[in-house]
């Protein structure tokens, strides 16, 4: 159902923790829709929480800000339709904003409920749950798709299996087999982890170059 959001965490293994979420948001749409929405928002607080920390940018006290600051800070400034994907950002963002206000009305699925409660339908939660889905598809598919996640002030090992592998098979001739060069270099020294990398696309670039 959230199959977009879930093919981007796929590229980047370091947000596989959200696969939690999902998979809750997804089993309780029926079961309990509230919760289901509840875990939306939560989804949507924390993957933007984590690119804007990655980013080194402040994050802001209320959702609405948080998600707009999030959109804004895509760099999409070089892309052939950055005008329009702009345009977009502005507008997920206040969509995104709603959603908070229907969990607020709805009461956290955590808090208790008058008897007269009028209970939240599945129809609503599919409905949140699906948009959830391509607003944070959205997100992260720009985040990668620009190559900003390899940008940010932080980053994680385990979103750079092909290059941890490359650098492994460079080395393994001085280090062996019993450590892992790349795992070495990033918890010892990250900023020549990070050299390492820029070299390493440097090298691909022009071997896709010659491919021409």
């Amino acid at each position: 159902m959230m199959k977009w959001l879930l093919s981007s965490i796929d590229k980047l293994p370091s947000l596989s923790v959200y696969q939690g979420y999902i998979s809750e948001i997804e089993n309780n749409i029926c079961r309990n829709p509230v919760l289901s929405i509840e875990l939306c928002k939560s989804l949507s607080e924390g993957i933007c929480k984590t690119i804007l920390t990655d980013k080194g940018v402040s994050i802001p006290d209320n959702f609405p800000n948080l998600v707009s600051t999030t959109l804004s800070h895509l760099n999409v400034d070089n892309h052939p339709d950055a005008g329009h994907i702009k345009e977009l950002s502005k507008r997920l963002g206040g969509v995104l904003h709603y959603i908070a206000t229907i969990r607020n009305d709805c009461n956290y699925a955590s808090h208790g409920q008058d008897i007269e409660h009028k209970p939240v339908s599945s129809d609503l939660a599919l409905f949140v749950v699906h948009t959830t889905n391509a607003i944070l598809g959205f997100i992260l598919h720009f985040y990668i798709v620009t190559g900003d996640y390899q940008c940010g002030e932080r980053i994680r090992y385990e979103d750079y299996q092909e290059f941890n592998d490359y650098l492994d098979e460079l080395y393994e001739s001085n280090m062996g087999k019993i450590i892992s060069f790349s795992r070495a270099l990033f918890d010892q020294d990250i900023d020549a982890y990070k050299e390492e990398f820029l070299e390493y696309q440097r090298i691909e670039y022009e071997r896709l170059q010659d491919t021409l």
